[in-house]
């Protein structure tokens, strides 16, 4: 297996470290559908033969909500690049590229940016500086380089943090099942960030152990609260397993069984066996 990088990335990464600070690739900050179906441009109001894709979402913080687009708006053009309904522009070189590559491929973080838009059949002009989202940012990991994942190892139950490589590591079988629910959740995190979730905390794998009878068959199962607490981070699920409820562990999970109870002594012995005994788990938690 190999990874080919295109010409014009590489250039674009020798441009930007030059300074000696690398910045990163900017990104618009949206999800857009194409509008090639008939029916939807009637919907929209746009004539047959109109350029332009509809702007589904509009991620927080990025360049296209500081420079002003709208969800529900009709995007016709990025630094004067006429948007297709694919959603592509023409190249003079390279004919017809999505029009990421406009922003991904051309420009550095903190260039202007310039973006027409149709809101309410009227035509807008809107312009910001392209940003970069760093990777932490992010409610669901997009790439992590140089770290482990972190995670939280109690009684047996495995906890993460929900990321792009984990899912990716799946391959096909992310067509079902609750990986097909984590994935949702990475394509679409909106109501997770509205909740207050600064990452997607997550029970991945269950080890054989006393407490986790009767559980061994759970995983990718999203974690709500515990003992009482919401979880947003790997912070709060650690903070959140020294407080038990009347010597319980209470875990609300977001599908079912929708509740895990694991007795609080219980577990401790079950932690200093997973340490000590045939798992020899080096350590319960990776929280940095």
């Amino acid at each position: 297996m190999a990874t080919v990088l295109p010409g014009p990335i590489i250039e674009h990464f020798l441009a930007d470290v030059k300074d000696g600070t690398y910045e990163g690739l900017p990104s618009l900050g949206v999800k857009f559908e194409v509008t090639m179906d008939d029916q939807f441009r009637e919907y929209l109001g746009l004539e047959k033969d109109a350029p332009g894709v509809f702007v589904s979402s509009v991620m927080d913080g990025g360049s296209a909500e500081q420079a002003g687009v709208k969800e529900g708006d009709i995007m016709l053009s990025v630094n004067g690049r006429e948007i297709d309904s694919r959603g592509d522009y023409q190249d003079p070189v390279y004919g017809p590229l999505s029009i990421s590559h406009e922003v991904r491929g051309r420009a550095f973080v903190g260039d202007e940016v310039k973006i027409v838009v149709l809101r309410d059949g009227e035509k807008l002009e809107l312009s910001g500086k392209l940003a970069r989202k760093e990777p932490e940012d992010y409610l669901v990991w997009p790439y992590m380089f140089d770290r482990a994942p972190r995670y939280v190892l109690n009684g047996g139950l495995l906890f993460q943090e929900l990321s792009r490589p984990y899912l990716d590591a799946f391959g096909d079988q992310s067509a079902g099942g609750a990986i097909l629910r984590l994935s949702r959740i990475s394509r679409y995190p909106e109501e997770f960030e509205e909740e207050g979730r600064k990452k997607v905390i997550f029970l991945s794998a269950v080890l054989p152990t006393p407490s986790s009878q009767g559980y061994q068959q759970l995983g990718g199962q999203v974690v709500n609260t515990v003992n009482g607490q919401m979880i947003t981070d790997m912070k709060d699920l650690d903070e959140a397993f020294k407080k038990p409820q009347g010597g319980l562990h209470v875990i609300e999970l977001n599908d079912y069984p929708f509740l895990i109870h694991l007795d609080a002594i219980s577990v401790e012995r079950d932690n200093l066996q997973l340490m000590n005994g045939m798992f020899r788990v080096g350590s319960l938690k990776q929280l940095d």
